[in-house]
């Protein structure tokens, strides 16, 4: 090979070799419908260390806006786009219509093609809920392996056994789980494989790390539960009221915030009787399940540390919605799906939140419910799936130490940005095309200019982008944010209801009626059509009405 030639091409592995080492790894940790105060460094009295060491090195965001519903928001963040531009306007329901497949559609890249394409190695461990299909191999379309990442370990099931995950597979093929197996700890151990082999190509990383926990059913070895033996005696509303005085002084919210009402659901802690053991236990266990994502999490960043890597490598950590409320039956239509099969000691699962049965087990399914979704949500009022700030607003926590100031930043900011942030920081033009098709660009804004402010001051307030929009739609509830006014409107309800974030974030007092025929009032709604109709989202009464049509036809044809 001639000479010169041999010496240009070694001039341009040397600079792609620079050029990837320069670049940031990434890591992006996501917990499933973990409450906004769940978290110490959030206000929460659950041990977390090592969140809260990671919020202590980072940027602590206080205004980070989930989508409300957990795969809503992991395909916002997975597309940069709203989950109904891409397919996934109802989650696991094809309705044949572009917008509600049930799963992605060709659109746009994910964050795992993107990365390949800028020349990462990628990784994803954990829940994968961009397919209707959670069998191995039966999603060849829509599973990890074929949306961008090298490596796949997990579950396409968001909410199924912590001891025995249905449909969990290495790369596209069954994975049988062993004795004493726990899903939470498997993720983690499984990561640090994943990254030892990341280490050894020589290539930035992207991990992508979606845990279920601390997400129904409510399962935890019984080694973490005790951690937790007679913490949640005193009941909810002490729990709640010290969480929310944590975050005051935490300077996490206002000192003239008001504390949400506690929903009227909840039951007086000291009329319980004898059913407040049973309670406590729920919250204990829910506690346990998340420490022991703390935990793995904490074994995570260790092998940064031990790759050398922590200091060019950008952590973000968030929630894909705010605590869950739902109460499980004894004949919950979804346990056909989630309940493992497995029955220890021949034993049958007892599903359904039942007080004469104690949670944890693996002969248990159940969740925490109204009461303790309410302490998680603190201050704010209602829960995942709803469109109020309980719902969506969430913990989010990003560290790079190379060029993220230390501090606290309390502008808006919605998941959907983040797509556009990772873009940014990889220091790669978005394609075009890829793998032969046209994709959408991320939709967000990158918040990299956050990044840069001054980490000698805690950061109370940074300047609002008062011009700017976000959207919510789920399930027929509708909600838009623009500047100080966010309006929201429940599934079935004919009013909206309008509220002043900045006076009221734990929207206390609907205003709806005194300011309705405002100019700003009416272009809100009037960007939120637009918004709907660009997005492919159709109201709740066609969808439900499509849907029953659909499982009509079925149902004939068996």
């Amino acid at each position: 090979m001639n000479r010169k030639i041999m010496a240009v091409g070694y001039v341009w592995l040397m600079v792609l070799l620079l050029l990837g080492a320069s670049r940031p790894n990434v890591v992006v940790i996501t917990a499933s419908n973990l409450g906004y105060s769940d978290l110490g460094c959030y206000g929460g009295e659950i041990q977390t260390p090592v969140l809260d060491a990671l919020a202590a090195e980072g940027m602590q965001l206080t205004q980070f806006y989930s989508c409300g519903e957990s795969t809503h928001t992991q395909t916002s963040l997975m597309t940069g786009q709203a989950p109904h531009r891409v397919g996934l306007g109802l989650p696991r329901r094809d309705l044949k219509w572009e917008s509600y497949r049930g799963e992605l559609t060709d659109a746009t890249a994910t964050l795992g093609e993107f990365f390949q394409h800028a020349g990462y190695r990628t990784m994803a461990v954990g829940k994968w809920s961009f397919t209707e299909h959670f069998e191995a191999n039966k999603s060849t379309i829509n599973s990890a392996r074929s949306r961008g990442f090298d490596r796949f370990y997990g579950s396409n099931l968001a909410q199924t056994s912590y001891f025995e995950p249905k449909g969990l597979q290495l790369d596209s093929r069954a994975f049988q789980v062993e004795k004493d197996f726990y899903y939470t700890r498997a993720i983690g151990q499984e990561a640090i494989r994943f990254l030892e082999e990341a280490d050894e190509r020589g290539k930035p990383f992207f991990l992508y790390a979606a845990f279920t926990a601390p997400s129904w059913p409510l399962h935890a070895p019984e080694e973490e539960i005790r951690r937790y033996a007679g913490k949640y005696r005193t009941g909810w509303e002490v729990t709640r009221m010290n969480r929310f005085q944590q975050l005051k002084q935490k300077r996490l919210v206002s000192s003239r915030m008001l504390l949400s009402p506690k929903d009227e659901r909840v039951v007086d802690w000291r009329n319980l009787g004898q059913f407040t053991t049973w309670q406590a236990r729920r919250m204990e266990v829910y506690a346990a399940q998340v420490s022991a994502m703390d935990r793995a999490i904490g074994q995570i960043l260790d092998q940064l540390v031990k790759m050398g890597a922590k200091e060019n490598t950008l952590v973000i950590f968030l929630s894909d919605a705010g605590g869950n409320a739902e109460e499980l039956s004894r004949n919950a239509a979804a346990q056909s799906v989630f309940v493992s099969a497995r029955q220890e000691s021949g034993q049958p699962i007892r599903v359904g939140n039942d007080p004469q049965t104690m949670p944890g087990s693996m002969n248990t399914f159940q969740s925490y419910g109204v009461p303790w979704a309410n302490v998680s949500n603190t201050p704010f009022r209602g829960y995942a799936k709803t469109l109020y700030e309980g719902g969506l607003r969430t913990p989010c926590i990003l560290r790079w130490p190379s060029e993220i100031a230390v501090g606290k930043v309390s502008e808006p900011v919605h998941v959907i940005d983040l797509f556009a942030t990772l873009v940014d920081v990889s220091e790669t033009a978005f394609p075009r095309t890829l793998n032969g098709k046209r994709t959408l660009r991320p939709v967000g804004e990158s918040i990299r200019n956050l990044f840069e402010l001054d980490s000698r001051l805690e950061i109370t307030m940074a300047e609002e982008r008062t011009e700017r929009y976000f959207f919510w739609e789920f399930e027929g509830n509708q909600a838009v944010r623009f500047g100080k006014w966010k309006l929201h409107r429940p599934r079935g309800a004919k009013e909206w209801q309008l509220y002043d974030l900045r006076k009221d974030p734990t929207e206390t007092k609907d205003v709806y009626s005194q300011f309705q025929y405002e100019p700003e009032i009416e272009e809100m709604l009037s960007q939120l059509e637009i918004w709907k109709k660009s997005n492919g989202v159709y109201e709740w009464s066609k969808v439900k009405a499509r849907y029953q049509k659909i499982q009509s036809l079925k149902k004939e044809k068996r």
